[in-house]
């Protein structure tokens, strides 16, 4: 497996090195992904201002904007996964975007993982 993380420590999150260390340390995990090249992108916190905490403040554009990034230097993709932590069960982010958009501008299928631990939504 090629693992390539997209910002060193320590700027990333606390889910990057711990989705790292599983697909690269674990075993069980290695093995299936022997031949799949894997890479990893953290989106920066975002902030609409105010005093709020709805879901976990990434909307649609905040994971285009990556892949807008990445695509612009050349980087080509199979799937592209995005946390399933937008707050409504369809995808939708706050101002009503899809994740259904991404895979339609860019032409690439994209799909939503299960993500439990997003503050504000029931599990």
């Amino acid at each position: 497996m090629t693992f390539r993380p997209h910002r060193p420590p320590p700027a990333w999150s606390i889910v990057a090195p711990i989705f790292a260390t599983i697909v690269t340390e674990v075993p069980e995990f290695a093995e299936q992904l022997a031949d799949i090249d894997v890479r990893l992108a953290t989106v920066q916190h975002n902030s609409f201002g105010g005093n709020y905490d709805v879901m976990d403040s990434r909307v649609v554009e905040d994971y285009a904007a990556v892949v807008r990034e990445r695509l612009a230097r050349g980087e080509d993709y199979d799937l592209i996964l995005v946390p399933d932590a937008f707050g409504s069960p369809w995808g939708h982010d706050v101002f009503g975007a899809s994740y259904v958009e991404m895979a339609m501008e860019f032409g690439i299928p994209v799909e939503r993982i299960d993500w439990l631990l997003v503050y504000g939504r029931e599990v």
